[in-house]
């Protein structure tokens, strides 16, 4: 009866091992693409799976916010040289943590990547809300790549923890990279720099500043 009635997903679980995903936040709502599917409507999408070799993209217009659950999604692609999960475009991105999730990324990328030019929002209203992302060698565990700035950064709360390969920030900015504007105001956090890397902060040769 219901089969021909078109169907909206508002909140729908994407299973990583099914495909690259890519989350993307535009004026006109947000939409989640998986391997060469259509776009789909999802305001709230929930990843979940394990992949290595898929890889979770998450992109913001100016003036909009992304929001993305991980819950339970374990990615691996550091054989693959790419970065688990990346953020891109000029607009902000919130990730709620749900159950423990991994993110591990290849050669000169983070672990999560940020580089959309707004804020990056981790968050936890699960008490068990957990991320534990490591950084190929030269980028940080949370933050950029190979010389890239790991900027406004807030955890507000979840238990996170944050690994450079080497010569990156934990949290922060990748080999030659700057950190600024870090916020830790909740939840439990243990970044640890690499060989000349800091804990929170800048990478090797980068500075590190405002952080809080």
């Amino acid at each position: 009866l219901f089969a021909g009635l078109p169907m909206s997903a508002l909140a729908a679980t994407w299973d990583i091992g099914k495909g690259d995903i890519t989350v993307n936040a535009e004026s006109g709502g947000q939409t989640v693409t998986q391997g060469g599917g259509a776009a789909v409507e999802d305001s709230a999408p929930v990843i979940t799976g394990s992949s290595t070799e898929n890889t979770l993209t998450i992109k913001a217009e100016s003036g909009q916010t992304a929001n993305v659950t991980l819950s339970g999604a374990n990615i691996d692609v550091s054989s693959a040289g790419k970065a688990a999960v990346s953020t891109t475009g000029e607009g902000n991105v919130s990730i709620e943590l749900n159950g423990g999730s991994t993110l591990r990324s290849g050669y000169e990328h983070a672990g999560l990547e940020k580089n959309n030019g707004g804020s990056l929002t981790i968050a936890a209203e699960d008490k068990n809300g957990k991320l534990t992302a490591w950084g190929g060698q030269q980028g940080a565990g949370i933050g950029g790549g190979l010389g890239g700035n790991g900027s406004n950064i807030t955890i507000s709360g979840g238990k996170v923890g944050a690994t450079n390969g080497l010569n990156g920030a934990g949290i922060g900015g990748g080999q030659h990279g700057s950190g600024s504007n870090i916020i830790i105001s909740g939840g439990e956090v243990n970044a640890i720099g690499g060989k000349s890397g800091a804990g929170i902060g800048g990478g090797h040769t980068g500075d590190g500043s405002d952080i809080k």
